[in-house]
């Protein structure tokens, strides 16, 4: 095991994957590598000793509420057999940036908190507990970041950081709001 020169320290890697799409990463992200790269990568450190972890972006520009559920989901099965943890990231909106000129030319809206519970919940199935998956919930519940309605947005966040300390799927159910419908609708609309 690969240490930073201290006993019974622990080093992980985390490498911001995004998608394990080319096309996506390309188009949408601009991260400028490709998933055999970052394949390769996860092998030599792996090698090295250390533990790895794959940052997924969930809803970057020009996708879709599906498509970018589909797009996470699919990410997380991909490397399942790379990464030994996943931090899912959902997009927000940063100041200064293409997604800030979008959003305000209601070109983009970050995911919905629904979404980010159904990839949370097939992130749980693709690993079967044998890895973690944690979301960190920064700017959950705003307008420039992941939210559903203000009824739910406080209880659906809440959720969120449980499921991501405990890692206990059940911490991701139960939640029941009107604006699931409209979520729903959205979610449902692609080609």
């Amino acid at each position: 095991m690969l240490r930073a020169g201290l006993p019974d320290v622990e080093v992980e890697v985390a490498i911001g994957l995004e998608s394990s799409s080319d096309r996506v990463r390309d188009e949408c992200i601009g991260k400028g590598f490709t998933f055999q790269q970052f394949e390769r990568a996860c092998r030599c450190i792996r090698s090295g000793g250390a533990r790895r972890k794959a940052y997924v972006l969930l809803k970057p520009p020009f996708l879709g509420e599906f498509d970018a559920w589909y797009d996470a989901a699919r990410t997380i099965r991909d490397v399942s057999g790379s990464a030994d943890s996943v931090s899912l990231n959902a997009c927000n909106v940063q100041g200064g940036t293409l997604v800030e000129d979008l959003f305000r030319a209601d070109a983009y809206r970050p995911a919905w908190i629904w979404t980010v519970l159904e990839v949370l919940r097939e992130a749980k199935r693709i690993f079967a507990g044998e890895r973690n998956v944690i979301c960190d919930t920064v700017a959950f519940g705003t307008p420039r970041g992941p939210h559903n309605c203000r009824r739910c947005d406080d209880r659906a966040t809440g959720m969120v950081r449980a499921f991501s300390l405990s890692q206990d799927a059940t911490a991701l159910e139960g939640l029941e709001c009107r604006c699931r419908g409209n979520w729903a609708k959205i979610y449902n609309y692609h080609f």
